[in-house]
């Protein structure tokens, strides 16, 4: 009896200290996610979105160079579509995103081989961050 007496208390007591069932604005502005795909990744800009944020990065791809990645993610960072990487064979990477009325565009280089120079790369996202061309 003297148990089922104490299992109630500390119901009772967690119960009662646990009175904030929804996190607070400081609380949910704050969050560490890690997006990682390749040895040498690294976040380059960041976009306030109406539903969260539109992350660009350059990732290294063991055996393929480096290519330019998108990740979408809602307020709290967690992604919400596919992580997207954009380029070919060689070295991609972008250095600059910005939105337009309707998708982003990123300004970058591209590397056609090995020896080749680096010329200058486009992208056009659709508003979902998703690809709708490179040139």
């Amino acid at each position: 009896m003297k148990y089922i007496i104490a299992s109630i208390l500390l119901t009772l007591i967690i119960l009662t200290a646990c009175d904030k069932l929804e996190i607070s604005s400081k609380q949910s502005e704050t969050f560490v996610r890690y997006y990682g795909v390749g040895l040498e990744d690294e976040g380059t800009k960041v976009i306030t979105t109406s539903t969260g944020y539109l992350i660009m990065a350059n990732i290294e791809n063991p055996g393929s160079g480096k290519d330019i990645c998108i990740i979408t993610t809602d307020k709290f960072g967690n992604t919400t579509s596919p992580i997207t990487t954009i380029g070919g064979l060689f070295d991609d990477i972008g250095y600059a995103i910005k939105p337009t009325s309707d998708g982003y565009i990123i300004a970058g280089s591209t590397q056609g081989g090995i020896d080749a120079d680096k010329d200058v790369y486009a992208v056009k996202l659709r508003p979902d961050g998703s690809l709708e061309w490179d040139k």
